[in-house]
Formats: C-alpha cells, structure tokens, sequence
C-alpha cells in the first residue's frame, strides 16, 4: 500500500536510501571533508545509531533557504535530477539552514548546474524550501569530488 502511494505521489524516493533515526544521529562536531561554495558548504561524516549498531555516511548540507523549518524536521531532499532523499534538519534559521541526508545524494548533485536543493515537507507536497547551497559554485563538481576523496582517505 505504501508503495502505491510513493508512486502516486510528485517525488520519487531513492532507492536503498537510510532511515530518519539513522541520519539523526549524525557526528556534529565539524568534520574534515568539506566543499566549501561561499555561502554554504557540504561535509561527508558518518552517523552511527548505537542502538541498532548501524553506521551510514551523511553529508551535511548547509545553505540559505527560502525559510526555516523547524529542527528535527523529518523531510525529503531533491535536486533538480535524481530522486529524492530522506534528510533531517539539523540548524536552522531565517539565513541559515542545515540539514542531514545520505552521502549519495551528493551525486545527484554532479548533473547539477547550480547549487539549489529543494526540501519537501512529504514527498507529495507542492511547495519546496529552497536552499542556496553556493554563492561560489565555480569548480563546485571538483570541490564535491575532493570532499569524496577526502572521506575514502579517512575511512569515511
């Protein structure tokens, strides 16, 4: 039944995406791995859930959105191609907005031509928050791929 909706519905979830208590337990502290893009910034880390004994990768992407959600927020992360992704709002502002998705939305983003990602409340919702990841996004595929080779380096 569910995945009927999910077919019906204007997003399509990604494949083999991780669960919303996985990403929320994200490492916090700031990480190593960043693509810097002025404004905002995507880092690769890692969130380990104790209690299941699961670690993912995660990017943390941060940016200006259009307007705050609220912290916890449990949404769906979409750029322009690709499907969308299970993400967790970690900071947010009026001017600033963090959020928490699986690694491999990342490469959605290499297809990209700016650095814009919408975030939907469910994935048949009409209106998005738009978050401006880069104010800078000359050379933004070699900064991601750097942030990829930093994490493989680490272990990450």
């Amino acid at each position: 039944m569910f995945s009927l909706f999910l077919a019906a519905a204007s997003l399509t979830p990604a494949f083999n995406d991780a669960s919303y208590a996985d990403l929320a337990h994200v490492n916090r502290t700031a990480g190593e791995c960043i693509a810097r893009f002025g404004t905002g910034s995507i880092e690769i880390r890692q969130a380990f859930n104790e209690a299941d004994r699961t670690m993912i990768n995660v990017a943390v992407v941060t940016g200006k959105p259009t307007r705050a959600l609220p912290v916890g927020a449990k949404i769906w992360a979409k750029s322009s191609y690709g499907p969308a992704w299970r993400a967790v709002v970690i900071e947010s502002t009026p001017q600033r907005l963090r959020f928490v998705a699986h690694n491999r939305f990342v490469g959605d983003l290499f297809t990209e031509d700016s650095l814009t990602i919408a975030l939907h409340e469910s994935v048949d919702a009409g209106d998005a928050v738009l978050v401006d990841v880069g104010s800078d996004t000359s050379g933004f595929r070699e900064k991601l791929a750097s942030a990829f080779d930093c994490s493989d380096g680490l272990g990450i």
